[in-house]
Order: structure tokens, then sequence, then C-alpha cells
């Protein structure tokens, strides 16, 4: 997994002695107050590089902690206020259960739990499908709905695989309104050299009509607001081709459907109810003359500070005919990487 490397290698013992010249990890570990005392089946091999200072931070520490005792920092996840209290006021004499959890949602296939537990459990982490009272998991991997709210271990700086508000940028529009805002609060112009001239339809369609009527020469590509595979994308030279007075924009939409997936780009369709059109972009970067797509794989841990995790494998496809040699309507055709494989 992309983030084996990272839980395995970033451990709580390695981050504090990066941190504390004088100390090595073995030395943290062992001057780790009330947790050194607790059996090693019961810490975790990873915790987030502030969770020390937080832990001596919270209040049961400031109000009951004795000298010479410290909280152990796994108590930020799976102790109630009352268990460290309990825990400062017995001088560490009573001592709740380290049992840090990580959490897959119910929804994710067998595969995924295959793939991500192998990893967590070297953490000495237990696996739950369900949100436990008291215990704020370290680490939580949603499905394709949301099942639980990520906020109590995004604040202790744990590990989520998936933060509600960022999925819209997942999407076409998501991305474009995404972009725009970026650019607005830098005061920066839209869109930036790197994304191409974008509208969103139905609502920009006005100003999309406009900017065509100034640049007549411009090819655009209509993409719908969700799906892949090429489904719903289609080619666009005029404005007639959109929205007319006989046609409204409006009545040219419905929702896609199984069978779009084989037309053609060229053939009269119907547009998806939301999505962008955006312009063409004709000087393509080719591979020795041939379209190609690359994509790589990474899993934004954490926003702040920034942590990015990228997987080591991708792969590439390739259009095993010349694109250059093609005429324009043979390469119209061939506007989607899938249309490429499917021929």
């Amino acid at each position: 997994m992309a983030f084996s490397r990272r839980l395995q290698l970033g451990g709580y013992a390695e981050q504090r002695a990066g941190s504390d010249s004088g100390k090595n990890a073995g030395d943290d570990l062992a001057d780790d107050g009330g947790g050194s005392s607790f059996p090693a089946e019961q810490r975790s091999r990873w915790l987030p590089a502030r969770c020390r200072e937080q832990v001596k931070e919270h209040p049961a520490s400031a109000g009951h902690l004795v000298e010479g005792l410290d909280l152990p920092p796994e108590a930020l996840f799976c102790w109630t206020a009352a268990d460290m209290e309990m825990f400062c006021a017995s001088g560490g004499y009573v001592k709740p259960k380290l049992r840090l959890l990580y959490y897959i949602s119910p929804e994710c296939p067998q595969t995924i739990v295959d793939l991500v537990s192998p990893s967590l459990r070297m953490q000495n982490w237990a696996c739950t499908v369900r949100p436990e009272p008291g215990n704020t998991p370290i680490f939580v991997w949603e499905g394709s709905r949301p099942s639980i709210d990520p906020s109590p271990t995004l604040s202790l700086g744990g590990l989520v695989n998936r933060v509600a508000p960022v999925l819209p940028a997942t999407r076409k529009v998501g991305m474009l309104r995404a972009l725009q805002k970026w650019c607005s609060c830098r005061r920066q112009e839209f869109p930036p050299p790197w994304y191409p001239v974008t509208f969103e339809l139905p609502s920009s369609l006005e100003e999309w009509k406009q900017h065509v009527s100034q640049h007549p020469a411009k090819r655009w590509i209509y993409k719908p607001n969700g799906g892949a595979r090429g489904v719903g994308i289609i080619l666009v030279s005029a404005v007639e081709e959109v929205d007319s007075p006989e046609r409204p924009f409006k009545e040219r939409c419905r929702p896609q459907r199984p069978e779009d997936l084989y037309a053609s780009p060229l053939e009269e369709r119907y547009f998806a109810p939301t999505g962008i059109i955006q312009e063409y972009v004709q000087d393509l970067q080719l591979l020795k003359g041939h379209k190609f797509a690359v994509r790589a794989y990474l899993l934004i841990a954490r926003v702040q500070p920034l942590l990015v995790l990228l997987h080591g494998a991708a792969y590439a496809k390739v259009c095993g005919q010349d694109w250059q040699n093609q005429n324009c309507a043979v390469r119209f055709e061939r506007v989607a990487m899938h249309a490429c494989l499917q021929k």
C-alpha cells in the first residue's frame, strides 16, 4: 500500500528521536512516563508528531498530573476524560487499557479490507466497523458514502482516506468551482495557465456563447459532471450544436444511459443535465506521434501540515495508431482514451 512505508518507518519513536537531538528512539520510549509501564502490545507503533504535546495540554494533565508521570499519548484516542483523571489521581497505578482502533467502513469490499488491514495491524491497532463511544479511530478508511465523522480523527492528527468536503472536487463541476475560488482568493486570473478555458453548463451557457462569438475558431468538448470511460463526452464546433431557438439546451439533455458507453463522439447525442464545456486542446503532447495518458495514485493523508503519499506504481495507456496521420474525423472519434482501447 502507498501508506504502508509511512506507517512502518514514520513511527512515534522515530518522530520524537528526530525532534529531540539528545535522545535516540529507544530512550524516548523508555522516558515516556506513565506510558512506558504499559505492555508493548498496547503501545502504538505510529502516532502523530504532536501527540505528546497534545496530551500534555489536555485538561486532565493540567489538573491532576503528578511530577514524573506522563499520560501515554495513545490515551488521546482511546481514553475518556474519566480514564485520564483516574490514571493521574492514582499516580499511574490504575491503568485503563490502551487499545487504538482503525475504522473500515462496512461498505468496503473484502479486497480493500485484505489490502489495508495487514499494515494497520502491524501498528498494534485493532479493527472496528462501527463508531465506538470514547474511542477515536487513529485511521479511517471510508467507502463510497460517508459513514463516520472524521473530525475527531483529524483533530488529533490521525489519518483519513476521504474527507467529505473534498469529494466535489473529484467531479468536473466541483473541480471547476474549486479552481475558480482558488483564483479568486489569490486575485489571479481564471483559468490558470495549466487549465483550459471552461464553463459550467447550464448555469454559464450565455457566458460561453459570448466567448464563442469572440473566438469562433475554438473547438469545444462537453464533459458530464460525473462518469468516466468517455461516457457522455460530446465534441462541439458551434453554438448551434448546443443551444438554438429551435432546440434549446435543456431540450437536448437527459440522464446518461449504459448504452451511451458505445456511442460515437460524432453522433448527435443528448447532453448530461449538468457538466462543463471546455476548450478542446488540439496541440496535444504526443509520445512518438501517439496519444497517451498516464495515471498515478496518491493519498492526501493530512492537509495541515500537508502529507501526501504517492503510490509506487502507475499505469500508462498508448493509442496504437499514429495520431498525426489520422484525419480530423478519426481524431475526434478517438478523443477519449477509452475509445482508443475499444478500437
